[in-house]
């Protein structure tokens, strides 16, 4: 079985029954595939990331926590859509995500977006993200830099307030 049908069936079966327990299923029937991308080149790590499919990414990761290391900034597409319940997953689920972080210096508070202030306080109060509140990313800007030049005022009054923020 491959990829594309395997997330076309996804996408179909969801529309008729539990999308969480065909994930399921899938994820346990074709664990092969976990790895493999569709023909735009993503994975089904990928995939869940940007729907903002926690369960799935929960899913995916259980099932092989090294794939990540194949697409290491699946992530970011979640923080960039402000799925911050899938971002928490990738941090709180995924063994390799703080290493991941400081190899490709990026972090979620480089690319969090469309959220609200009690989500960026959410986020910032989370004790590994925390740690990455001074992570330059790799054009050496560190989030507080990154929030002002998006001219985002609550994520920057958020980093302001912190503790040691540079």
């Amino acid at each position: 079985m491959n990829i594309d049908i395997y997330l076309q069936f996804y996408s179909n079966s969801s529309r008729i029954c539990n999308a969480e327990e065909n994930g399921k299923l899938i994820v346990e029937r074709w664990p092969e595939l976990i790895n493999e991308q569709d023909k735009e080149g993503k994975t089904p790590l990928e995939r869940a990331s940007e729907a903002g499919a926690n369960w799935l990414v929960e899913l995916i990761l259980q099932k092989d926590r090294s794939c990540i290391l194949n697409t290491p900034l699946a992530w970011v597409e979640a923080c960039k859509r402000g799925h911050l319940s899938t971002v928490f997953t990738f941090v709180e689920k995924s063994s390799y995500f703080m290493d991941l972080c400081h190899l490709h210096s990026e972090t979620p508070s480089h690319h969090i977006q469309d959220v609200h202030y009690k989500e960026y306080k959410a986020l910032l109060d989370h004790e590994f993200i925390k740690e990455l509140k001074n992570t330059q990313n790799s054009k050496g800007k560190t989030p507080l830099h990154v929030a002002i030049k998006s001219k985002n005022k609550d994520f920057a009054k958020i980093h302001l307030r912190m503790d040691d923020v540079d």
